[in-house]
């Protein structure tokens, strides 16, 4: 898979000392996150919230959505240069003021409060929605809207919209379609008969998360599909995916990264509860959970793993991660290896001699460490994990 970095978050044991955090946001389930600008938007049973400040306080934000069943339900939330949209069981709104307050868009659903937008994607004044009775497509910003059905049901349902090499993909209850002339006609290129509940673009492809049928990557436009060893049952249900920088981030029970066949379990503090929904904001990593409200942890202890691999290149360093002892292959001329824990402190020095080392790591608490080669003009780095 071109060593692209899956990151899932699954109901498995914690192997790496990776800790979440809840936010201020402690309670409900949080169906949609999105974020914009330095605004992380989450929508649940009661609306639309905002938080500004990484999460710590939250405003809840309906003005002008209907509230009329004492209840929204947000499902989707999405964002374009000009505006936000949000779709819920009683069809679009749109703000112009970063969701400080909406209007209705004339979106109609078949049967409201059954029916609901589940996936909103934009490109420049064009919207697509996808909905529970079919796709819609808007060319104004969502004023007037058309629904979309060469070559996919009227009534299909549709939970995911995206756009990847210049095409348009569906996540749908009856697998992927594509279109390569902006939806007006679908061809299905996979996943007959099984839903599909996310898509994600990665850097050489796109990944489709299936409901219980696994995770599966394509790197050929869907052509072909091979499934990703996500080191659990595929029968467990998977929800959502995103991207952040060049790792894919799919949310299901708990946190694994998977590379290849290397697993690594990411699950502290989050152990066992169901993902709904993700997104980046600054430097952390959000969670909308089924039940337990908005959790996030900083990124850089997620994609640690990535830029351990990215330096084997120059510094060979396995297994990683290690349990008992640690080897270490270089190619320059090195005189001293310090190794620190996350916090910056110094836990191993030794002097070198020769192109390789290894240390005897079984004392070291579980977690992540960072690798500094000394030579002469020289410093080289790396990271590797304690289990």
């Amino acid at each position: 898979m071109n060593k692209i970095f899956l990151i899932i978050l699954a109901i498995i044991p914690s192997l790496i000392n990776a800790q979440w955090t809840q936010t201020g946001f402690q309670q409900g389930s949080i169906f949609a996150l999105h974020t914009l600008g330095n605004t992380i938007f989450a929508g649940n049973l009661a609306g639309l919230h905002r938080s500004t400040d990484n999460g710590q306080t939250w405003q809840l934000s309906i003005s002008g959505i209907d509230n009329s069943q004492g209840w929204i339900l947000m499902h989707t939330i999405a964002s374009s240069s000009n505006y936000v949209f949000i779709g819920n069981y009683d069809g679009l709104y749109r703000s112009s003021n970063n969701g400080q307050s909406w209007s209705k868009m004339s979106l109609t659903l078949t049967t409201p409060q059954s029916d609901a937008v589940c996936s909103i994607a934009c490109d420049g004044s064009t919207v697509y929605a996808g909905t529970t009775c079919g796709l819609f497509k808007s060319t104004n910003d969502g004023t007037n809207w058309t629904k979309l059905s060469n070559g996919i049901s009227a009534t299909q349902k549709v939970y995911k919209v995206l756009f990847c090499n210049s095409k348009l993909y569906l996540g749908t209850e009856d697998g992927v379609y594509y279109s390569s002339d902006n939806g007006t006609s679908f061809t299905q290129i996979g996943f007959d008969n099984i839903a599909v509940s996310s898509l994600a673009n990665t850097p050489n492809g796109m990944v489709a998360v299936t409901f219980r049928n696994g995770v599966h990557y394509t790197n050929d436009d869907g052509s072909n599909w091979t499934a990703v060893n996500i080191g659990q049952n595929t029968n467990i249900p998977s929800f959502t995916a995103i991207t952040a920088n060049s790792s894919i981030l799919i949310g299901t029970n708990g946190v694994t990264s998977v590379n290849n066949d290397l697993t690594n379990h990411f699950s502290g503090g989050l152990s066992g509860k169901n993902i709904l929904s993700l997104s980046v904001c600054g430097n952390y990593l959000f969670a909308g959970t089924n039940a337990d409200g908005v959790w996030r942890i900083p990124l850089g202890e997620i994609t640690a793993i990535e830029e351990t691999k990215q330096a084997e290149s120059t510094m060979e360093v396995f297994p990683n991660p290690a349990q008992e002892a640690l080897s270490i292959k270089f190619k320059q001329n090195f005189s001293k290896i310090v190794i620190y824990d996350i916090s910056g402190k110094k836990v191993y020095l030794d002097n070198l001699k020769g192109t390789s080392t290894t240390i005897d790591v079984s004392k070291l608490p579980l977690g992540i460490y960072h690798i500094e080669l000394i030579g002469k003009g020289l410093v080289q780095t790396a990271k590797f994990v304690k289990q």
